[in-house]
Formats: C-alpha cells, structure tokens, sequence
C-alpha cells in the first residue's frame, strides 16, 4: 500500500512528512478544507493533556533484566494495538522496529545472550567490589 505524502512546506520551508488524508493532497494539519482546519486547531489547542503518538506513549517503559525486556516490548506492541496509537508514519517505522525486535527476541537471538553477558560481568565486579570492601575493612580493624 503506497501512502500519499503532504504536499504543503511547514514553517522552516521544509517538505512535510504526514501521510496525506484519504483522496486529498494534504495532510491533516495542512488541509485547507475549513472542516478539516476547524478539527485541526481544536485537537491542537488541547495541547500535551495524553499522550497521542506511539513515541509519547512508550517514554518511561522499563524492563528490569533481560528476562523481562521480550515480555516488555511483547506488553508494548499489545498496548499498542489496543489503544489505537498508530497514527503516523513515524509510528509505522517504531512499531515495524519494535515487532522484529520481539521476534529476534524470541527466536533467543544474540540480544538476550550479550545482556545475561554483561549482566553476569556486572554481578561478578560487584561482588569483587564487596569482597574488596570486606577485605580492607577487616586489614582496617586489625590496625587500629
């Protein structure tokens, strides 16, 4: 399916890159149609009250290890699908990246292996760390 792109500027005099509306030549910001210029500024004028791209609705997700980062995006890309969030070509691209990253994920591609990695190498110098503390605390003792 090929979508149609704005043919309007934007105010720096670049090209716009929103998906035209269905049969017309411009995207929903740009349409000079005055019902579809009235819906524009009212959704514009409410302004960061929710979230209305896929990219605001994922700030702040985390995953605690690597264990949990496959149910994450799987939890993600659901969220995505049950509320509705694609809305623009950008979020196409997000979600297509975000759907063969679930896939690499669970077919146990090398992503998983190199987080247990580094997670394991973490573990180790931190309970080197510990022991070092432990260590010097202990020679600290016997000198005073």
């Amino acid at each position: 399916m090929e979508v149609n792109i704005c043919k309007a500027t934007t105010s720096n005099d670049k090209p716009c890159k929103n998906p035209c509306l269905t049969g017309r030549e411009f995207c929903f910001a740009h349409d000079p149609d005055p019902v579809s210029r009235a819906k524009f500024l009212a959704i514009t004028a409410k302004g960061g009250k929710k979230p209305r791209t896929l990219i605001a609705a994922l700030k702040g997700f985390k995953a605690k290890d690597s264990v949990d980062f496959a149910e994450a995006v799987r939890r993600i890309l659901e969220m995505i699908i049950a509320k509705g969030l694609i809305k623009t070509t950008k979020d196409v691209a997000v979600f297509n990246s975000l759907v063969g990253t679930f896939l690499k994920l669970e077919q146990g591609s090398i992503v998983p292996a190199k987080m247990r990695e580094i997670e394991l190498k973490l573990a180790e110098k931190n309970k080197a760390l510990s022991k070092d503390k432990t260590a010097g605390s202990e020679s600290g003792q016997s000198l005073g």
